[in-house]
């Protein structure tokens, strides 16, 4: 189920599931227990929307955003044979590449708790919630790359896929 919450957070933490609304509800309604899911697509999408603005983009479509997350560990933090809570452990690099964004590209860690419930043969989440941190230090003095480096990062790599 650890594996499951990891994986679950990493499609949420796309670029898809920012842009594509309805990629966005189908990821909703095939992770969420169903008495979630209208209460979820409500929260993801003004989510959403506070960050499709907040990066300074018009269009939710548009192109030009760079969102990358990665799982940096899972906690189980209760388990029984029908209920677990699994926290998340993320990282996260996100913002509009260019020299006048309103947000530029920037990092974030956060845990997100994942509580989780087994029907069907499969785990069901019943609800998400988000903390930030734990955040590490940058310590190295390292300055921030370019924007035309994130650009071209963003047209070389691959991101991660969700594994549904």
């Amino acid at each position: 189920m650890a594996a499951a919450a990891a994986n679950f957070e990493i499609a949420r933490s796309s670029r898809s599931y920012i842009t594509d609304k309805p990629y966005r509800d189908k990821l909703i309604r095939q992770i969420m227990a169903p008495e979630s899911v209208a209460s979820q697509i409500g929260r993801d999408d003004q989510a959403t929307a506070q960050l499709v603005a907040g990066f300074g983009l018009q269009d939710p479509r548009a192109s030009g955003l760079l969102l990358r997350s990665a799982c940096l560990g899972t906690r189980v933090t209760s388990l029984s044979e029908q209920v677990a809570s699994v926290d998340v452990w993320m990282a996260s690099v996100a913002g509009v590449p260019t020299e006048k964004a309103k947000l530029p590209v920037s990092a974030r860690w956060a845990t997100y708790t994942y509580n989780l419930q087994w029907r069907n043969g499969d785990w069901k989440v019943t609800s998400i919630a988000a903390t930030e941190g734990p955040t590490p230090l940058q310590t190295d003095g390292a300055s921030p790359s370019s924007m035309e480096t994130f650009r071209t990062a963003e047209e070389e790599f691959n991101a991660p896929p969700y594994v549904g």
